[in-house]
């Protein structure tokens, strides 16, 4: 795949508007499934990207500025398609594309879990998460990748896989930094 990704330069930024659409189509759609169950309640709101929290809150199908700053990436990821910069060209697309793969990989998740996991033979009772234990286990399954990522760059020496373990690190600390917040008490969560 990497092979591809450096003579057909064009395939990057398609792949990466691609996981970024699903991605985006994912957040949407868990919201809308979350909304539908009463079991599991979380504190705050279900997006953890601050750039997405309210259209995804509102189920916004339809976002222009996701689109600009869609297309904004995309601009700055074909001006890197410099032929003899190949591997910046493939640690960038790695730093984008295997971000954005671990989100799909997430939103994946989670969407058969709303799917599968309620009803009258699924998850019982009330589960009540707050806000730092989502900030925590979204920040450990970040680096989960990012470890996976490192062990693939080490094993292929490839700048791809680097630019995923970079990006997961990035995540993962941002995360853990979010969690260390102070925290809501349970009554004022939305």
């Amino acid at each position: 795949m990497i092979k591809f990704l450096v003579e057909y330069f064009w395939l990057g930024p398609l792949i990466l508007c691609f996981l970024y659409i699903s991605g985006e189509w994912f957040s949407v759609t868990c919201a809308r499934m979350r909304r539908q169950q009463n079991t599991i309640e979380y504190e705050g709101n279900f997006e953890l990207n601050a750039f997405s929290q309210n259209d995804t809150d509102n189920l916004k199908r339809f976002r222009p500025r996701f689109l600009i700053y869609l297309l904004g990436v995309l601009i700055i990821f074909w001006f890197l398609c410099i032929p003899d910069q190949k591997n910046l060209y493939l640690f960038v697309a790695g730093l984008l594309i295997l971000h954005q793969l671990m989100i799909n990989m997430i939103h994946t998740r989670n969407w058969f879990f709303y799917r599968y996991a309620f009803g009258s033979d699924g998850i019982n009772g009330h589960l009540f998460y707050p806000r730092y234990i989502t900030w925590r286990l979204s920040s450990w399954e970040s680096l989960t990748y990012a470890i996976f990522y490192l062990f693939l760059s080490l094993f292929t020496l490839q700048w791809f896989f680097f630019g995923g373990f970079v990006s997961c690190v990035f995540i993962a600390l941002r995360m853990s930094k979010f969690a260390q917040k102070p925290r809501l008490n349970k009554s004022s969560a939305t």
